[in-house]
């Protein structure tokens, strides 16, 4: 029996990137359409994943 074929590469990136957004639109709508306000960890979470994602970009962006 042969063994699978590994996904291609770089495919977890964009599946961590539909993840990750699920972390900040939820709130999103949340806010819109029900009114619910964040506390403070919720909006410290929030500025730590946009913090990083950018800092991802900026150096995948700077080794290609």
């Amino acid at each position: 029996m042969a063994a699978p074929e590994p996904p291609p590469r770089g495919a977890a990136i964009f599946v961590a990137v539909f993840e990750y957004s699920v972390l900040l639109v939820g709130p999103a709508i949340a806010w819109m359409v029900y009114g619910q306000e964040l506390n403070l960890a919720q909006m410290l979470g929030i500025d730590l994943i946009v913090l990083a994602g950018s800092t991802l970009a900026l150096r995948s962006s700077k080794g290609a």
